[in-house]
């Protein structure tokens, strides 16, 4: 998914997912928390328990890497995104 910011601050997130309650949000969250909890919870009335959450930014994790013109592979991106997940076993209960 990718987020976006309204001109008042508020946070919305376009998405690729067909399932129903995984879709577009209207910028209307206060936080990018805000907006993945809305997911979250979206995932758990499906029946899904999420093994991993987080949220990131490129700019956080892949700093040296200009995903929009490396002609190298951008898989890299997809293991320096999963090094910020938190995963659900180390989280205690």
């Amino acid at each position: 998914m990718t987020l976006y910011w309204s001109d008042g601050g508020k946070v919305g997130a376009f998405s690729k997912s067909s399932f129903a309650g995984l879709g577009h949000r209207d910028a209307v969250f206060d936080s990018e928390h805000d907006i993945a909890a809305s997911y979250a919870k979206a995932y758990l009335r499906m029946g899904f328990e999420p093994l991993y959450y987080g949220v990131t930014t490129l700019e956080e994790v892949a700093p040296d890497i200009d995903w929009r013109f490396d002609r190298g592979p951008l898989n890299v991106l997809s293991e320096r995104i999963q090094s910020a997940y938190e995963y659900a076993f180390m989280i205690p209960k």
